[in-house]
């Protein structure tokens, strides 16, 4: 959910007005993704950081595409991102091997958060119906799993064309959830 916190942060620093392309890699650092360099300190070789940038471009375009532009359309607020962090940290029911007071602790979890999502819908926001809003929240949600798969497909074909090595771990936390 790093993806999705660093979006929230990118609209919070440069506020509502910033164009979509802007993206805050840390708190010290941000790109126009429509026209950056990307340096690896220690390399001088030319070829290699063009390599990276080929596959590094299209992944921005995608994060463009996929979760910046539709954020600010959204107008995703700070308890949306807070809720859908959340949600995902806390939805383990597929996740197999938990002890069960896990599972007991993440449904009372998620079935709490769902509840300060309605009261924060109801009485912060005052809005009388909020099923569509959720909806797309949650549409995002589901785009950001695609786009970090996108993104795991990309590490990977650098990793098998021996650009950049990349541990990747055969971890149920680590497989996509249709797997």
């Amino acid at each position: 959910m790093h993806i999705l916190e660093r979006a929230a942060r990118t609209f919070e620093f440069f506020g509502s007005d910033c164009p979509p392309r802007i993206h805050l890699l840390d708190d010290h650092h941000a790109v126009d993704i429509d026209n950056f360099e990307y340096t690896l300190a220690g390399s001088d070789n030319p070829d290699f950081m063009k390599k990276i940038l080929n596959v590094w471009r299209p992944i921005m375009a995608q994060v463009n595409r996929v979760l910046l532009i539709p954020m600010k359309e959204l107008g995703l607020t700070n308890f949306e991102v807070t809720y859908l962090c959340a949600y995902r940290l806390w939805e383990v029911d597929r996740i197999e091997g938990l002890e069960e007071q896990t599972y007991r602790t993440a449904e009372n979890v998620l079935k709490r958060i769902g509840e300060e999502l309605h009261r924060y819908y109801v009485t912060d926001l005052k809005m009388k119906s909020y099923s569509g809003r959720v909806a797309e929240v949650m549409r995002l949600l589901n785009d950001v799993d695609g786009l970090i798969m996108f993104v795991h497909r990309m590490e990977l074909q650098l990793d098998v064309c021996e650009v950049v090595g990349f541990e990747f771990h055969d971890s149920v936390f680590c497989r996509h959830r249709d797997e």
